[in-house]
């Protein structure tokens, strides 16, 4: 379909709008990682404390992927990406202001709920760009929630050291709080959204069913739970704590170093997908390097201590390539097995995995964490165990998977 110059620059606003948002929502998501240290002192959390509440949002987070989509199928993806925008936001503040514990996780599980915006961005740019060029702008999406990452370590170091993180919080929420504002005002869909007749409802849950009944599913969506489950689980909580306290590396180095990774992050996924399509024409193989290289890392994390400066920053480089930089081949694989109208519930079903095993693998690391000692190289060592099995399980899924390059689907 052709674009008009009209129709691309629209689109790419309305590209940009959506960028933002995910920045936003990793931001708010990878935050607890570089101020951990913080909340402890201030909320009184042990490490397994620490775990719960950062797990909090992850979980909320994981468990609203398939309502997010059946939301915007209901209301369409602008309203409900305003919506979800300003809960995030206005649930962030009440975080930042919280004086205990129980208040603290309390608004993080909510905010959690307003920050699984994938979907509805999703049903967004689907409608704005035409089949042949979704792809990339897709990839171009997922791809900027590393600015997201970035700005959630050193910048927001340098903002906790002039202001605290209380106020550091805030001045996000604002900015989300802004961005829902102008997704509201801004966007404008082309297609009225589909009512949830007694019909369409009996039809969503065919559709459940019939995606969960796919063999070829179920590898997709556990890579995605031992991959990125395990990239949730490190960025936004453990990165920090086993930088500063398990290599002994002072805050501000440490937060550089998480920039490299988010910086990696944000390059690597464009990049995975052009390896894909043009040089290696597969999915399965770059899955299967992607996992290997993983496992690798997450051993190098059992067997060895002591990194520092560039080692950290080649360690946290390569986790990187190991997780996020070939995740978006598993969203092309599930466009390539399941027809058009299943492609939503498949997303928003594959999307519960990642973040809900991230909370499992949070406190778990937490768990084996106080059991070592609390802050010991030792016991990060004994902790990372947790992730070199994520990974394994994931390398095993990638063999499992079959080759989907090429085809239109399987379903």
């Amino acid at each position: 379909m052709h674009m008009s110059p009209k129709q691309r620059q629209t689109a790419l606003t309305v590209l940009l709008i959506c960028c933002f948002a995910y920045i936003l929502s990793m931001f708010h998501r990878a935050c607890p990682a570089i101020i951990a240290l913080d909340l402890s002192r201030d909320l009184g959390l042990d490490n397994a404390g620490l775990g719960l509440m950062s797990g909090a949002t992850l979980l909320s987070y994981g468990l609203m992927q398939l309502p997010s989509g059946l939301l915007a199928d209901r209301l369409g993806g602008r309203k409900s990406l305003a919506m979800l925008l300003s809960l995030a936001g206005l649930c962030a503040i009440g975080f930042a202001l919280s004086g205990g514990v129980s208040s603290a996780i309390a608004f993080r599980l909510l905010e959690g709920v307003g920050l699984a915006i994938t979907i509805p961005a999703m049903v967004i740019l689907a409608g704005c760009f035409p089949p042949e060029s979704f792809g990339r702008a897709y990839s171009i999406f997922l791809s900027s929630g590393g600015v997201g990452t970035i700005l959630a370590a050193r910048p927001l170091a340098e903002l906790n050291g002039l202001w605290g993180w209380r106020a550091s919080i805030i001045g996000f929420s604002l900015l989300t709080l802004a961005l829902a504002a102008a997704v509201w005002l801004c966007i404008k869909e082309r297609s009225r959204p589909t009512q949830a007749s007694p019909a369409n409802r009996a039809s969503m849950l065919q559709g459940i069913v019939r995606v969960l009944r796919t063999p070829q599913f179920w590898p997709l969506a556990l890579w995605g739970m031992g991959i990125m489950g395990t990239y949730f689980a490190m960025f936004t909580l453990w990165w920090g704590p086993y930088l500063m306290q398990g290599c002994g590396l002072p805050q501000a180095d440490a937060s550089s170093v998480l920039t490299a990774g988010a910086i990696m992050a944000l390059l690597s996924q464009p990049a995975a997908g052009w390896l894909s399509d043009t040089v290696m024409r597969k999915r399965r193989l770059p899955l299967i390097l992607g996992a290997a290289t993983g496992v690798a890392v997450s051993l190098c994390m059992v067997f060895f201590q002591g990194f520092s400066g560039w080692t950290a920053t080649l360690l946290i480089i390569a986790f990187a390539a190991g997780t996020c930089m070939f995740s978006p081949l598993t969203f092309a694989m599930a466009r390539e097995t399941f027809p058009m109208e299943l492609i939503g519930t498949a997303g928003g079903l594959m999307n519960i995995f990642p973040p809900v095993w991230g909370v499992v693998t949070q406190k778990i690391y937490g768990f084996l964490l106080d059991a070592g000692g609390g802050s010991s190289p030792e016991a990060f060592q004994a902790a990372s165990w947790i992730l070199a099995a994520n990974t394994a399980l994931a390398l095993v899924c990638a063999f499992m998977m079959k080759e989907t390059f090429g085809q239109k689907h399987r379903a």
